[in-house]
This record gives C-alpha cells, structure tokens and sequence, in this order.
C-alpha cells in the first residue's frame, strides 16, 4: 500500500475534490443530527401503533424497495438511532479522514458505501414520515454512490504537486460534480417536462396561477397563524405570506409558475455556463426555488437537497487560472478519469445511465415506484380550486404540521399505504376528511363527532369549491370567500370535542382486532338508504339477531354505540347474523339458494379468516375457480352462489350474461363501477367499506 501521507500537504493535495465533499456531507451530517430527536419519537409511536402502514418498510407513497430491488427490514427502535446516529458520524468522518490521510489512504467506497447502506436502513423506516417521506431525500442515494466510485480515491502516490498535477487532479474531481450535477440538472426537467405533459394533456397551462393557488390552499390548510418554522426551516409569517399569494393567482402566482416550469425543464442548460460563475447561479436560483417551496406550501427540500448544491457551488474546475475549459467539461473530466479509474469510472457511467432511462421510462408508468428513481412528478397534476368537476379534498387535523408526524398523504384519500378508515380512531390526534365535488358523491370522515358549525363551514367549502372553472380568474372575490370559509371551518374544527360521544380507545389486547368500529362517516345518500343501528358487526351478536331495522336513524346508532361493541367483541358468525338481517333466514338450511356479490375482496377475506375460526361453517372451504372467482363450495352445494372481487370489466361481463344477485356488498368507490342490473328487484346493497351501511 502507498505510504500515508498526513497534514496539511495532503490536503492540499485532494483539496479539488475535498471541498465539495466536505460541504456536503457536513450539511447532511447536520439535518441528519437536526431531525433525529424527533423521528426517533415517531418511530417508538410509529413501529407500535398497530395500524396497517406500520407493518410495512421502503420508500414513497407505497413502500417501494429501494431501486425496487432492495427490500428494508424492520429495526426496532434502538437498532433506527443507532442507524441514524452512525450514519451522521460517517459523514464527518469520511471526509476528515480524507483531510488528514489523504485521498488514496482512506477507504471512500467502504466509508460511503456503508453509508449508503445506513441511508437505507433509516430512511426506509420513514416512507410515511411528514418530513423525509417521498421525493424529499432521493437525492442522496445517487450523491453516495458517486462519492464512493470517485475515482480521486484512486490517486497515485508521488503523483506531482505542481500547477500540472493540480490541474489534473481537479479534472478527475470534476468527473464525480458532473455525475452529480447531471442526476440534480436532469431531475429538475423531468419535473418540468411532467407539468408541461399535463398541460397538453389537460388543455390548460399548469402555469396559469390556479393549479399554484390550489396548493397554496393545500398548506393553508395547516399553516395557522403563529407559523415561522417549516420542518425547522425559517418562515417567518408564514400563514400572512400564504394569505398574501392566494389572493393574487394571476399577478403573483402564475408568473412564479412559469418562471418554475421555464427553469426546470431547462435546468441542463445551465450546466454550459461556465464553472466560474454557473455552478453559483444555478444553486442560487435552485436554493431560492426551494425555499419559496417552504414558504408557500411548508415542503422542505432545503434541508435535504440543498447539501447536493456543494458540487455546484464549489466545482472542483472553478479555481484552475488560465486553463483550457474543455479540459473540464463532461468530456476532459471523464477523459481524466477514465485513465485514472476505469473501472470506477465506468461504474459511475453506468448507474448515471441506468438513472436517467428509468427516469424517462417512468414517464409512461406513472404509478410504478422504485425509488430513488423517478420522474419526479411532484405537484404535476393541474388543480383548480374552483372546478366543480374536481375532486378536492380539505383535511383539519390536531397533528401539528411538523418533523415527526404522519405524513399528510398517508390518509384515506390516498392510494395504499395509508391509514384506513377503520383505523381513524386509533390515531392519537382528532383527524376529519372532507372530500366534495368531482364525480364522486361527498364524503365526510372523521374520529370525532362533527358538529353543525363544522358541518355548516364545510359545506359552505364545498360550494365555493364549485362555484365555477376559471373563477380563480374571473371573480376577485372567490379566493376571500373560500379562505373565511376555510377559517371559519378550522375554528369549528377546534372547538369541537376531542372524542366521539360513546367512544371507548381500543384495548391494548384487541389492537389488531378486525372488528373495531370504523371511522364515523357522513354520506350524502338518497332518502332510500337507512342507517342499521349497529352497523354490521351488529349482526354478529345473538343479542341482534331480528333487530337492526333500516328505520333506524344516526342517532339511535350513536347512542347505542358502546352495548353494540362490547356485544360484538367475541368472534362469531358474521354472515350468519348479515343473511338472518337480509332477510335470508334459512340460509344453513337451504331452503332457499341465492346468490351473493361482494366487491370488497379484503374485508371479505378479513371477515371470513376471523368467522372460519370460530368454526363459522357459512365462511369455510373458501376456493377459486379457473377464473379466479372465489366461491363456497359449502354454499354452492346448497345452490348458494358468492361471487368475490370482480373488476369493473368483470361486473360488466356478468350483467351481459344475466347474473343477477339478492345482495352486494360494496365499497363507495365501487359502487360507481356496479352496473344496476346486477341487482334482483328487493335486492340489499349494503356499503361495507368504509363504513356500514344498508339500503
């Protein structure tokens, strides 16, 4: 091995490359440190808080492995900070030791390689944290790799010190910027060219104010008087600011959105500049984008982007006097490199490669996650807050909007993973979710009794919320009208009560039982559709059995909320007690076959593990056939059919046939899909997801 060479000769000598380095990881080192305290609160409620999302690990809205390959375990919460804590050390370490030792005596792919692998172990425990989760940390990963193929590493000793060797030296510190510069410089237009595509695909210009003003709302929504900090970020005035850009969507928003779509889909444009001064620009414009992103809609990239703005602000090329600049472009850096590392190099190439096709390919699977690749579609969608043909959703909550929280995007509104609805009354903060307009009929969860002044603010919500398209530019006073409905809805929101009437914490011992209540819900149905006293794990007990009218109202159910659960605490036959309210009274005799549509496949399958266990005959012997339809054969042989699961092109199909059945269990996103004749005349159609209900 080369002889170590230590103090400041060496490093002098990796000075090119051990600035930037430096800078970057002392950065992430310190919002590594920053943050921890309070993540690892989060994760001791979160790893035992026994809803669904805590079962899982990874990455993104849907705990995707990382790269889509690499699958993350689950730490306790010793193992967590221990991870986070080594991980910040690594940081300060790897490149002190590089100062003192030298670049060719300290083991960079093992230092940052290891650091990669306590990134995944840390953060991958976090997918659904407010502040890491998401997009927020993707830089990282491809920041390490590069910094443990540097081909600096590779170094020879007795290489020269002079202006020749300098020089040399910086154009192999050089290749590792612009690997990391082409990663940040190409995920800024790939999130351009997403808002650009929306808008052919939309017809609408993403940048006309009203999509900017939408997510403006959106953080207003959290965002109180007395906000100064984001994710520890300064904002000061926060809320005022926000206030101040809602009510000017044309003369202040749309102009700073085209300014955002205009410098990020040419972002690599910047990388021509030269390294004197362009590198500076771009992470001057790039540091200011993201803290007006902080300021406006309280998302912090600063913190976790903003240390991969080392390479462009100290860029090794930008101190070498007099020398050619081509020498220092993509071309001489990888030139340089090539004949000092190849196979590094060629490493490096190859991830910078495999990292920019999936970012194109994800253009076209925009639900695939395999983070950290991505096309960073981040705030695409076109949004108009006064659209009635858009579904908007306002959720009041007492998580406050900080590190260490559940992530705003991990709530029944979202795709999986997410808190379910039955789950609302695990959580230990009064949550609501108001979801209006759109094709969808209005929705109104929460785990707490909403009262008229809520109901009545959040219905004034819904009417400025389709007060008209293009309203945001065609009435002055529409944003006013929607920010005091707003106040008025969030202080209705704090004066109501912290429980709901009756309602009983689940048992430590029952966490994981399936039958805790679901989350109390306010559907807009027809005058038809009746409320059952209990809901359906009424029907379970024996105490029911004969009971539960369709004459029932919402507030017989609540008043008899806490009888019906303790009722229903033991397992038991719940298809039997569903069949005898159906009216289907013989259903074990046989008397009378008939047939049963379930479009709820999970709660399905939930509720008949738990019945087969208590030695449930009905919900036994569960099978599919060869169209992967599950059936009963206890059932069928009686001439009972149940039919679980089919998609909307299925529930078509079967209507084309002539299927016809006596009952359906539905979801409301279903119920949509269902053709009507699917159902006999007298037919019950009973809403199990998200919450019970029968018509």
């Amino acid at each position: 091995p080369p002889p170590v060479r230590s103090g400041m000769a060496a490093a002098m000598a990796t000075a090119p490359f051990l600035e930037p380095q430096a800078l970057f990881c002392a950065t992430l080192a310190f919002s590594v440190l920053r943050t921890l305290p309070a993540l690892v609160r989060y994760y001791r409620w979160f790893s035992s808080s026994g809803l669904e999302i805590s079962k899982h690990r990874g990455y993104g809205q849907t705990a995707c492995r990382l790269f889509g390959v690499v699958g993350a375990p689950k730490l306790s919460v010793f193992a967590f900070a221990a991870c986070g804590v080594l991980l910040a050390l690594l940081l300060v370490v790897a490149p002190l030791a590089t100062a003192v030792f030298g670049a060719a005596a300290v083991p960079q792919a093992l230092l940052f390689g290891a650091a990669l692998i306590l990134y995944h172990l840390y953060f991958s425990q976090l997918y659904c944290e407010a502040h890491v989760g998401a997009h927020v940390t993707v830089l990282i990963p491809p920041t390490l790799i590069f910094l443990a193929l540097s081909p600096t590493a590779m170094w020879p000793e007795g290489a020269g010190s002079g202006a020749e060797a300098h020089q040399l030296q910086a154009r192999v510190a050089s290749f590792t910027t612009w690997m990391v510069k082409l990663v940040v410089a190409s995920a800024y237009c790939s999130a351009g060219v997403s808002k650009i595509a929306s808008s052919l695909k939309g017809g609408r210009a993403w940048w006309d104010g009203a999509t900017l003003q939408a997510s403006v709302f959106e953080a207003l929504l959290l965002c109180r008087k007395g906000t100064h900090f984001s994710f520890g970020v300064p904002t000061p005035f926060a809320h005022e600011v926000q206030v101040f850009a809602l009510r000017r969507p044309r003369t202040l928003l749309a102009p700073m959105s085209f300014f955002s779509v205009f410098a990020e889909a040419l972002a690599p444009l910047a990388l021509l500049l030269p390294a004197s001064f362009g590198g500076r620009l771009f992470a001057a414009t790039g540091l200011s984008f993201h803290y007006g992103i902080a300021y406006l809609q309280n998302v912090d990239f600063v913190s976790w982007w903003g240390p991969v703005y080392a390479f462009f602000l100290l860029d090794p090329a930008r101190g070498v006097a007099g020398a050619d600049a081509r020498l220092f472009g993509l071309a001489g850096s990888c030139e340089a490199a090539w004949a000092l590392a190849p196979v590094r190099t060629a490493l490096a190439v190859g991830y910078l490669t495999a990292h920019l096709a999936a970012m194109v390919t994800l253009h076209f699977f925009p639900t695939v996650e395999i983070l950290p690749f991505s096309c960073f579609p981040m705030f695409k969608n076109l949004q108009d807050l006064f659209d009635p043909n858009r579904r908007k959703w306002v959720w009041l909550s007492e998580k406050p909007h900080a590190t260490g929280t559940l992530n705003n995007y991990c709530f029944p509104f979202c795709r999986p993973q997410r808190v379910e609805l039955e789950e609302l009354d695990r959580l230990p903060f009064r949550y609501l979710l108001f979801g209006h307009n759109g094709s969808s009929e209005d929705v109104l969860h929460s785990n707490f009794d909403v009262s008229p002044e809520l109901r009545a603010a959040l219905a004034r919500l819904q009417r400025e919320g389709g007060c008209g398209a293009g309203a945001f530019r065609e009435d002055p006073g529409a944003a006013d009208r929607m920010l005091t409905s707003l106040l008025a809805a969030q202080e209705a929101f704090d004066q109501a009560p912290r429980a709901r009437r009756g309602y009983e914490p689940p048992r430590a011992d029952a966490v994981d039982a399936q039958h805790n209540e679901t989350a109390s819900a306010d559907v807009s149905h027809a005058p038809a559709v009746s409320v059952l006293a209990h809901g359906l794990r009424r029907w379970a007990s024996p105490e029911s059995h004969g009971k539960g009218s369709e004459h029932e109202t919402d507030s017989t159910c609540s008043e008899e909320r806490v009888s019906a659960r303790k009722a229903c605490d033991k397992p038991g036959a719940f298809f039997d007690g569903v069949l005898r309210d159906l009216g289907f009274q013989d259903a074990h005799a046989g008397r009378r076959p008939f047939r049963i549509l379930c479009l709820c496949p999970a709660t399905f399958e939930r509720i008949a593990r738990r019945d087969a266990a208590a030695g449930n005959c009905v919900a036994t012997c569960i099978t599919e056939d060869a169209q992967g339809v599950k059936l009963l054969p206890a059932w069928k042989a009686r001439g009972h059919s149940l039919v679980v699961g089919p998609q909307a092109a299925s529930m078509q199909a079967l209507a084309e046939k002539g299927s016809c059945f006596d009952a359906a269990f539905a979801g409301h996103s279903t119920l949509s899909q269902m053709p009507a004749r699917l159902l006999a005349p007298g037919a019950r159609l009973v809403l199990i997801e998200p919450s019970p209900r029968v018509a």
